[in-house]
Formats: C-alpha cells, sequence, structure tokens
C-alpha cells in the first residue's frame, strides 16, 4: 500500500523520538491502515531537550479496496433478446469503472449483440483504488436467426399418394424443427 512521509526539522536537534512509534529518526513513514496523531520529541547531542513536543499532526491511511473479480452467474453466452449479467466481487469498492462502458455499478447488464472483453477498475469512497483490475472477460451475445418463411415450391395441393414439399427459410438458422414433427430443413407432407 501507499505511505505518508513525516519529517521533523528542529534547530540544534539529533535525537528524534516519534510518538505513538517510538521510532528514533527525523523522518518516519506511516503506512499502517487508520488514523493517528504523531508529535516529535527532540534533543540535542548534549542530552539537551527542546523545551515543549512538536505540533501534532493527523495521518489517515485508508484500506483499499480487494482486487476486483468478475463472476457471470448465467454464463458468457446468450442469444439476441436475452440478457448477460456481470457482477463484480471486491471487498471495499463502490466505484465501478467498467471497460468498455457502463454504468457506476458492480452488476453490468448486457443486451447488445456481438462479442466484447470486459474488465472493470474499483474505487472506495475514500478514493483508494484496488491494486489491479479485473482480468478480462468475454462475453457473446448472437443474433438470433430471422423468423422463418415457408414455401411451397411444387405447389399447396396434391393427389393422394403424392408429397407436398416445404421449405423453411431463415437467415442464420442451423436447425429448423417442424410441427407437428422433423428437425430438417424441408419437410414432405404425403396424402393419404
Amino acid at each position: 500500500g501507499d505511505s505518508i512521509l513525516i519529517t521533523a526539522t528542529s534547530s540544534g536537534a539529533s535525537n528524534f523520538t516519534w510518538s505513538p512509534s517510538g521510532i528514533n529518526n527525523d523522518s518516519i513513514y506511516v503506512s499502517t491502515i487508520g488514523t493517528f496523531n504523531y508529535q516529535v520529541e527532540v534533543s540535542s547531542n548534549n542530552n539537551c531537550n527542546a523545551f515543549a513536543s512538536s505540533n501534532t499532526v493527523t495521518v489517515a491511511i485508508y484500506p483499499r479496496p480487494s482486487d476486483p473479480v468478475l463472476m457471470a452467474p448465467n454464463g458468457l453466452t446468450a442469444c439476441e433478446g436475452d440478457t448477460l449479467v456481470l457482477v463484480v466481487n471486491s471487498s471495499g469498492a463502490n466505484h465501478y469503472t467498467w471497460q468498455p462502458s457502463g454504468p457506476d455499478n458492480d452488476t453490468l447488464y448486457i443486451t447488445t449483440v456481438g462479442s466484447n472483453s470486459y474488465t472493470v477498475s474499483v474505487s472506495n469512497s475514500n478514493n483508494c483504488s484496488a491494486l489491479h483490475a479485473s482480468a478480462p472477460v468475454n462475453a457473446t451475445i448472437y443474433p438470433a436467426p430471422s423468423i422463418p418463411l415457408l414455401t411451397l415450391p411444387n405447389g399447396s395441393s396434391a393427389c393422394a399418394g403424392d408429397s407436398i414439399l416445404i421449405t423453411a427459410t431463415s437467415s442464420g438458422a442451423s436447425n429448423f424443427t417442424w410441427s407437428p414433427s422433423g428437425d430438417r430443413k424441408s419437410t414432405r407432407l404425403n396424402s393419404s
């Protein structure tokens, strides 16, 4: 994490004792999380003390949120018309910056057709950011096939014993399920 440097200056002083840490140096680094009041007492090489302790400085070190992890409770692929959900897991975070873009929220709802790589960076109300952004997550919403168009290339009527060919055309479709039955792109209805 970060640290704060506090330096004491005192003419003629060669010994510095910090309170509350007890460190003996003219400068100290504070990195402990919390809010603390620091003072320093000084003396010379002749063991002469200053008439009073230094002024008090207040130092605050705030915790960082944990590095974010993206979770996809409903998976990372969906079809057009469905929604993908990405949820951030990060302890202590309350501000979220999504890439490519998104709301300042721990949940991102994806409805746009296409593939994207998503990451999120997080921070807290003290403007402390997690050390790392999330690992990228690839999410895809596939386009839905077009509404099928049925055609009757040989007409819609036949004599007993003949069949009628019905063909389905749908852009983007690879599987066809016929009702009342079948699973081919074309089906023949036989008259009896």
